[in-house]
C-alpha cells in the first residue's frame, strides 16, 4: 500500500516543453526543446526558498512537483507523479522551481494566460519577412492557439481527475487525510483522444 503524501497542495503554472527544431550539437544535430505554452495544474509544494537582496527586497521561489507530468516522447500522455528523492543527496530530482503559487484556480488561469501571451509575442518577434507578413503572423497565431487548445483540454481533464484533492495552506502542518488523499483513478495515465 502506498504511503499517503502530506505535502501542501497548490496551483502553479506548469511549462510545457516540446521539440521546436534542431540545434547544432558536438558532432551532429540535436533536438531543441523549448516552452510552447503553459497550463495550470495542482502541485506538491516541496520547499520554499527566500532570498534577500542588499537593496532590501526579497524574492521567494518554490520547489514543486506537479501531480501529472508529460513524457517527452509522447507529448499528449500525462502520467501521475509523486516527489522522488536521490538516495545520497536527498534532493528531489523530479521537481521544478516556480515563482508563484495560487490558492485559486481562476487567478492561476489569469496569470497563465499572461505568460502564454508572452510566448506568442516572442514567437511573433521571430517571424521573418518573406512574402506576405500578415499571412505569416496569422499562421504563427493559428499554430499557437492550436497548441494552447490541445493542452488546455488535457489540463481540464487533469483538473477533473484531481477535483477531490483540495488545495491546502502552506502554513497548515496538520492537513487532514481527506485533503491530500489521491484518488485511485488518479494513478492512471491521461491521454487526449
Amino acid at each position: 500500500m502506498q504511503e499517503e503524501l502530506k505535502y501542501p497542495i497548490k496551483y502553479a503554472i506548469m511549462p510545457i516543453y516540446e521539440q521546436v527544431g534542431f540545434t547544432h550539437g558536438l558532432n551532429e544535430l540535436e533536438k531543441d526543446y523549448d516552452v510552447v505554452c503553459n497550463i495550470v495544474m495542482k502541485c506538491y509544494v516541496i520547499s520554499e526558498k527566500k532570498r534577500y537582496y542588499s537593496d532590501g527586497h526579497n524574492e521567494v521561489k518554490y520547489e514543486v512537483v506537479f501531480l501529472y507530468n508529460h513524457s517527452y516522447d509522447n507529448y499528449l500522455l500525462f502520467n501521475s507523479v509523486v516527489p522522488e528523492y536521490n538516495f545520497y543527496s536527498n534532493e528531489c530530482y523530479n521537481s521544478l522551481v516556480v515563482d508563484k503559487l495560487f490558492d485559486d484556480y481562476n487567478l492561476a488561469l489569469e496569470e497563465c494566460q499572461k505568460s502564454n501571451d508572452v510566448i506568442l509575442t516572442n514567437k511573433l518577434l521571430k517571424v521573418y519577412f518573406k512574402g506576405n507578413y500578415k499571412e505569416e503572423i496569422a499562421k504563427v497565431e493559428k499554430e499557437h492557439n492550436e497548441t494552447l487548445d490541445k493542452y488546455k483540454k488535457i489540463a481540464n481533464d487533469i483538473e477533473q481527475q484531481t477535483a477531490n484533492i483540495k488545495v491546502s495552506s502552506l502554513a497548515d502542518d496538520s492537513l487532514n487525510e481527506s485533503d491530500t488523499e489521491p484518488s485511485k483513478e488518479r494513478n492512471r495515465a491521461l491521454k487526449l483522444s
